[in-house]
């Protein structure tokens, strides 16, 4: 702005400079554009009038250094695995400190949180997966800016946890079971190599059962497969012993039926009193004796015989008769 003289007025730049980018308007007066750097531009202006009269003024321009843009640094996240502690930390540059943190769309994987105020991602994943989510930061002038990012959960190995199997005994009744962790249940278990005592084996569930009949050292690998797809597998080798139990059989003999035409015997067995009998012959016994030579250790056993005639007939159970081995 210029008074006195004789309008109009002129302006120039007589000494000095303007700010980078800035420019003045000869006719209007009027400084206008974009500074580029920052720093003091010191100057002198002079205006002119119709008359051809100058006046001059020394100024300034201060023009400060820019506020860089907002932005989400953070370009990638770490993976985590589940069931184990996860943290990780969100940066942003630019704007106006301070920073506030939101998830504004999708969701970290479950079992971990974003810190507002620090932007720190911390917690427990616990189930495996990636998830895909986009983080906002918003400065102190609300001014924000947003970026997507991944966390990759891995699931936790897939693992055998048992370390070994107990020893056995021959003609007693074993039992062991199989532990895994990890992966994805329900697990299936397999034997892939070597083998189980004979008169055991191993259901798809781990559990080993059975009653094995010989001694020794019975080293065998068991793997388990689980649900994942593609299946994860894990192997591991184990021993079970068997040492020589003492052997029983029981030897039975009855009297001959009364009944005419009887052409054998059926022999029949059970554990409980009175009922559940189970045949235990495999054909029919012409003589008057049998000797049940699969009883195992520590059972009380029932018996009763029937009468069986040339047809097929058979009679009523006998009186039971019992026996506990030791």
């Amino acid at each position: 702005q210029a008074t006195g003289g004789t309008t109009p007025y002129s302006w120039a730049v007589s000494s000095g400079s303007l700010p980078a980018g800035l420019s003045l308007n000869s006719s209007s007066g009027a400084i206008s554009g974009t500074p580029t750097t920052s720093g003091t531009s010191t100057f002198t202006v002079k205006v002119t009038d119709a008359s051809s009269s100058t006046a001059t003024k020394s100024l300034s321009i201060a023009v400060a250094a820019a506020t860089p843009t907002l932005s989400v640094s953070t370009s990638s996240l770490s993976g985590g695995t589940a069931g184990t502690t996860y943290s990780a930390s969100l940066q942003a540059t630019g704007g106006t400190t301070p920073y506030s943190w939101a998830v504004s769309s999708g969701s970290l994987p479950a079992g971990l949180s974003l810190n507002s105020s620090s932007g720190a991602i911390s917690g427990t994943p616990t189930t495996s997966g990636t998830s895909t989510f986009t983080v906002k930061v918003t400065d102190a002038s609300s001014s924000t800016a947003t970026k997507s990012l991944s966390i990759a959960v891995a699931g936790v190995p897939l693992t055998i946890t048992t370390t070994s199997v107990p020893n056995g005994t021959t003609n007693t009744a074993y039992s062991a079971f199989l532990y895994a962790g990890g992966g994805n249940t329900p697990y299936t278990w397999t034997i892939s190599s070597g083998s189980l005592p004979t008169g055991v084996t191993m259901s798809t569930a781990g559990d080993i059962s059975g009653t094995p009949t010989a001694a020794g050292a019975f080293t065998f690998t068991a793997k388990v497969t689980d649900s994942s797809s593609p299946a994860n597998t894990a192997t591991a080798s184990f021993t079970l012993t068997v040492t020589q139990g003492t052997a029983y059989s029981v030897s039975l003999t009855w009297t001959a039926s009364p009944s005419s035409g009887v052409a054998g015997y059926n022999v029949y067995r059970s554990t409980i009193s009175g009922s559940g009998y189970v045949r235990i012959n495999s054909g029919v016994a012409t003589s008057l004796g049998y000797v049940d030579g699969t009883v195992q250790n520590g059972t009380t056993y029932y018996y009763v015989v029937t009468a069986v005639d040339g047809s097929g007939n058979e009679s009523g159970y006998s009186p039971q008769w019992s026996i506990a081995i030791p």
